[in-house]
């Protein structure tokens, strides 16, 4: 069942809870003021028929909670209920009372509102207001009490109308952005991704300067053969959650895992004049909590895992590509594969953080920096200066 067809079941089960406890309570009233001898005759004559719609709102009631189609009760019997009651307690002056009835169906029909379905709450509107025009007429009511009787039936139709549709319209939009937002929030952080959906969307693809963090796992493969499959996935789902984490604490752009890699970058899809600084502190605080999680693995028997974390600001192609049946918000270009060579070289290198100079020289002047050898990488003519953070320690 749909949300909009749950919460349509939902409002049938309110209205039917309304009429019966609603019926009681008239019924009551109707006891009460029969006693009164000065206008006990005409609710005497109501009570019976009363209590016996209090039956049969008992069994709308019953049959809405069991997910029974209950349209009939706004549509028809409200409607008769009222105009059986008018005409059983019938009074010599019957303007007042007619008028009074005309009100309880309007009344029947705003809670048909609640099935937020505008065929069932017309119907009641329209049934109630034959039934007025019914009693107008034996009231003796003049051409204008008629006329003024359909015109705000009309009117309120067509209120309630767009009413309905509006209501349908701004949960059917609450529903997208939700989705939208979801969507979005697997990738960017929480506050990003409302400021993407503000603009309309996330961008076309453009060329763009980001700092990129290449992120592999250390030792994953040799502790992936000694746990059970469920083991590694769970392993994998707590790490992912505390990586995502930080890159989303520090404004960062989750792009892809790659088994038990990630890759990272920040200065867009929001552009950040910080980037390489958020990159940098993002990459020191993923290693100060693979580090913690090491201890509390270690209290449990598990082996530690390190991380390999390389990083490059540079010019990248940033935003939707490729085809329109698998298109998905990503980063290209030269700088992705720089970063990931970098990550190669924090193992030989002996340090979980390599930051190139690109990175350093926009980096904060607050980072303290401890020069590592330059290195030749694959896809470059001259070799690549290379800094470790001094808090990677």
């Amino acid at each position: 069942m749909s949300a909009l067809a749950q919460e349509s079941q939902r409002g049938a089960e309110q209205q039917a809870m309304v009429r019966l406890f609603g019926m009681i309570g008239w019924a009551l009233l109707a006891a009460a003021l029969s006693q009164v001898v000065e206008i006990g005759g005409p609710w005497a004559a109501a009570v019976p028929w009363l209590l016996a719609y209090v039956l049969i709102s008992a069994v709308l009631w019953m049959w809405a909670r069991r997910g029974g189609s209950v349209w009939v009760g706004p549509v028809l019997l409200d409607p008769l209920l009222v105009l059986g009651i008018h005409f059983v307690s019938w009074s010599e002056d019957p303007t007042g009372p007619a008028y009074f009835a005309l009100s309880q169906f309007l009344i029947a029909a705003l809670f048909a509102m609640l099935f937020l379905d505008t065929r069932i709450f017309l119907a009641s509107t329209l049934v109630g207001a034959l039934c007025g025009q019914v009693i107008l007429w034996f009231a003796h009511a003049a051409l204008g009490g008629h006329i003024g009787e359909g015109l705000i039936f009309v009117l309120f139709a067509l209120v309630g109308r767009y009413v309905i549709l509006r209501f349908l319209s701004v949960a059917d939009a609450l529903a997208r952005e939700r989705v939208a937002i979801g969507s979005l929030e697997r990738y960017f952080s929480p506050a990003v991704a409302r400021r993407i959906l503000d603009q309309g969307g996330a961008p076309e693809a453009s060329s763009t300067e980001v700092t990129i963090l290449f992120v592999d796992v250390r030792g994953f493969t040799a502790m992936s053969e000694l746990l059970e499959p469920s083991e590694v996935v769970a392993f994998l789902n707590e790490l992912h959650t505390r990586l995502v984490g930080k890159v989303f604490e520090y404004g960062g752009t989750l792009d892809k895992f790659m088994g038990d890699g990630a890759l990272i970058y920040f200065g867009a899809p929001v552009a950040q004049a910080d980037h390489a600084t958020r990159g940098v502190r993002c990459a020191l605080a993923m290693f100060d909590e693979v580090r913690q999680l090491n201890q509390e693995r270690q209290t449990q028997g598990h082996p530690a895992i390190g991380l390999g974390i390389g990083v490059h600001t540079g010019e990248v192609l940033v935003g939707n590509i490729g085809p329109e049946q698998r298109r998905e918000f990503t980063i290209i270009g030269d700088a992705v594969n720089v970063a990931s060579r970098i990550e190669g070289l924090t193992k030989p290198l002996g340090t979980p953080v390599l930051v190139t100079e690109a990175t350093r020289r926009k980096a904060s002047s607050d980072l303290v920096w401890e020069a590592m050898p330059e290195m030749e990488i694959r896809g470059r003519s001259e070799p690549v200066r290379l800094w470790r953070p001094a808090e990677a320690e």
